[in-house]
């Protein structure tokens, strides 16, 4: 009895051991010993413990998406309202206006848009914008001016453009603002723009000294002389 009980107890931790190592083999098979991955991944040079067909391929694909998330992220100028980052990482960003005139009996005059800045001072300025995707520099100048004023437009000549930096979310910016003399068409001004606070016509005389940005004064100075050669 003692002996039977000996054995039975012999023979339930045999039967339990025999149980691990089916259990072990089986964990074997389904490792990558099993398919002969495990010699050849020295050979790759970099080992991953994962079989290829089985978690290599969805690796490849997360890869693949983050290189596609990464081409979004980089869009050609203008996708997202005239911003793109450079394979260097500095972001370019680019805008387009100008000045609008209306030659009359009693003289020549411009439109002009006023802002507050940051001191809540009333800052004025040519209207501008970014340049959305599919534009050209002279499509953005109409439609921006046109937004901004109330007034519609066409291009006759360039003037020039600006460029400077600024820092906006901890990223530094570089920005160019490409700028057109215009020649009024129609309409009546309009400060509808949230941004704009005042939209005025301006005797062409007084421009300069009512704009706050010394580049844009330098800019309406050729107005006068491109405004004669044109016969406006």
């Amino acid at each position: 009895s003692a002996s039977g009980g000996a054995a039975a107890s012999d023979g339930g931790t045999a039967g339990s051991g025999g149980g691990g190592r089916r259990r072990k083999r089986r964990r074997r098979r389904r490792g990558p010993g099993a398919t002969g991955e495990a010699a050849a991944a020295p050979m790759g040079g970099t080992a991953t413990g994962t079989a290829p067909g089985e978690d290599g391929a969805p690796t490849a694909r997360s890869a693949a998406k983050k290189r596609r998330k990464r081409r979004v992220d980089t869009p050609p100028p203008g996708q997202i309202r005239g911003r793109r980052r450079t394979r260097s990482g500095r972001i370019e960003e680019v805008s387009s206006g100008g000045l609008v005139v209306d030659v009359r009996d009693d003289g020549t005059f411009g439109v002009l848009i006023g802002k507050h800045d940051r001191r809540g001072r009333l800052i004025w300025s040519l209207p501008k914008g970014h340049v959305e995707l599919g534009e050209t520099l002279e499509q953005t100048a109409v439609r921006e001016i046109e937004e901004e004023t109330g007034v519609s437009s066409e291009v006759r000549h360039r003037l020039g453009e600006v460029d400077y930096w600024f820092m906006l979310h901890g990223e530094k910016i570089h920005k160019t603002v490409h700028h057109f003399l215009l020649r009024f068409l129609d309409g009546e001004l309009s400060d509808r723009d949230r941004e704009v606070v005042e939209v005025a016509w301006v005797p062409l005389d007084d421009i300069p000294q009512r704009l706050a940005h010394p580049d844009e004064r330098r800019l309406v100075a050729q107005v006068p002389d491109l405004l004669a050669k044109s016969g406006a």
